[in-house]
């Protein structure tokens, strides 16, 4: 807590100990999988050997920022160097996260990648959640997790979201938005998951992928070697698939098929939503008149019902979103330890957004301890200095 108010972060990360695939995966997977070349101050790979498949997971301008970042701030530092439960409570009680759901970040981009064998994407993910939940229940009324889902295969997928929510004490699960082996979201290869999800009720987060080149339809193979684009794809890469995930589920009637599916965007910001919104009702109302199938509702409806985007801290434009009513929507994330998080004044700069306290206390708590359906009774302490 800080300034009386609570703050529930939606999408915080943990570098994951490289030694959980090394200790926690099964032969022959363990002997396939590989780390070359890390950062300087972390032990994050940007590059990985996978079953004799080469890969990068972060491209040359964001290798070059990362350092210097954690180099001035020790707590990043030590958090990515070293994670464990009490360097996270230390650094909630100095940020005033009162709850936080973790995501992880070398494994952002080990289950993105085309043509992956399924079983051994769904070891991966095991191992990974295995850990996880481990590594919350040291503080269990502080940290939560999303269990990582292998895309590779559906049934898999829906498979290990329910043994890790029923199991593990996953509060959700999440993937990236990469469009793995050229599937849409929309395509009905996806639908065993989505009937799986519906029935557990927990949320579905999408991360974003911009740096992995293991994945043919990723938008960040436009700009690779074009003279000055780096910057450049980091704007548009993820935004755009975010966008698109939404617009599929929408327009191609999957959320109205499952109406217990509850996205959640990511790292994207969320001062686009208007536009998009604008798009889609467009596109529905002039052509969905020519396809071969209905919708019950609006595509806005849709969304309202069931989608959440997570907001930057510090996000312009918010107060515009709030005031056209989308603030049941919102969630708020803090992207701790990352080199780009605001820490430690990632919840200060989103006390000062220009929204009414009520929206606030909706964005920084309400909506999450809703749309998480966790129980009453957590243990948070008292405010922060």
């Amino acid at each position: 807590m800080k300034n009386g108010f609570r703050f529930f972060d939606c999408d915080l990360h943990v570098v994951e100990p490289l030694s959980i695939w090394q200790e926690r995966l099964p032969e022959p997977f363990r002997s396939a999988t590989k780390f070359g070349a890390t950062l300087p101050n972390a032990p994050v790979p940007f590059e990985f050997d996978l079953n004799g498949r080469r890969f990068t997971g972060t491209d040359p301008v964001m290798r070059r920022k990362i350092p210097g970042r954690l180099d001035i701030q020790p707590n990043l530092l030590e958090a990515s160097r070293n994670p464990t439960p009490e360097i996270y409570e230390r650094d909630f009680d100095i940020e005033g996260i009162d709850v936080g759901v973790i995501t992880p970040t070398t494994f952002l981009f080990m289950c993105a990648i085309d043509g992956m064998d399924p079983d051994y994407s769904l070891a991966i993910c095991q191992a990974y959640n295995d850990w996880l939940a481990e590594f919350c229940s040291a503080k269990p009324d502080r940290l939560k997790f999303y269990a990582w889902l292998p895309k590779h295969s559906a049934r898999l997928a829906a498979r290990e979201a329910r043994r890790c929510v029923e199991e593990l004490g996953a509060v959700g699960v999440a993937m990236t938005t990469a469009p793995i082996d050229g599937r849409l979201h929309s395509d009905p290869f996806f639908d065993p998951l989505w009937e799986e999800l519906n029935g557990l009720n927990v949320p579905l987060g999408l991360h974003g992928y911009a740096g992995n080149t293991g994945v043919r339809d990723n938008m960040a193979h436009r700009y690779t070697g074009h003279y000055r684009a780096e910057v450049t794809a980091r704007v548009f890469t993820d935004v755009v698939h975010a966008q698109s995930f939404l617009a599929e589920v929408i327009l191609s009637g999957v959320l109205q098929r499952f109406p217990n599916l509850k996205p959640i965007i990511f790292e994207v910001g969320a001062s686009w939503l208007t536009w998009l919104l604008a798009a889609i009702d467009g596109r529905w109302n002039y052509l969905g008149p020519a396809v071969d199938y209905t919708l019950d509702l609006t595509p806005r409806e849709y969304f309202r019902r069931q989608c959440f985007i997570s907001i930057d801290p510090d996000e312009e434009g918010i107060e515009h979103l709030v005031e056209d009513g989308w603030a049941g929507n919102l969630l708020v994330s803090t992207d701790y330890p990352h080199h780009d998080c605001a820490f430690p004044r990632a919840v200060e700069e989103f006390l000062s957004l220009n929204i009414p306290d009520e929206a606030k206390r909706q964005i920084g708590w309400d909506n999450a301890m809703r749309i998480f359906d966790i129980k009453s009774g957590i243990k948070i302490p008292e405010a922060v200095a």
